[in-house]
């Protein structure tokens, strides 16, 4: 999987390299509003699941399969990357008004995040 540079040309990997940062401090909020200057910068939904919190989990997992992070410090890097997983929706903008109601297909829509998102569920 490579970085993905949103149409603004801003590089998702330095994104991801500041998140990792962040999430080496354990600093939940901190790392939530990365996630969002990411996506105030332009960074799509799906880059910031995909290219930042993916590659911070990457990484976690090589560091700590390289014996440079205890258990402890992995489980924590892990939590910090789930809250900015479980911060997302509401990170992202309201449903656009005068948008349809139903998604193609004719099911109803749920207005939920991830259908707003480029990262959609079955």
């Amino acid at each position: 999987m490579t970085a993905t540079a949103p149409p603004d040309g801003q590089d998702v990997r330095a994104w991801a390299s500041k998140l990792w940062d962040v999430v080496g401090t354990g600093d939940e909020p901190a790392a939530v509003n990365c996630a969002a200057a990411a996506l105030e910068a332009g960074v799509t939904a799906e880059s910031v699941l995909l290219d930042m919190v993916g590659a911070v989990q990457r990484r976690v997992g090589e560091e700590w399969a390289a014996n440079r992070l205890t258990v402890a410090r992995e489980h924590a890097a892990t939590a910090v990357s789930n809250r900015v997983v479980t911060a997302l929706p509401g990170l992202l903008p309201a449903w656009p008004a005068g948008r349809p109601a139903h998604r193609p297909g004719g099911r109803p829509s749920t207005n939920r995040w991830w259908e707003r998102s480029s990262c959609r569920w079955p």
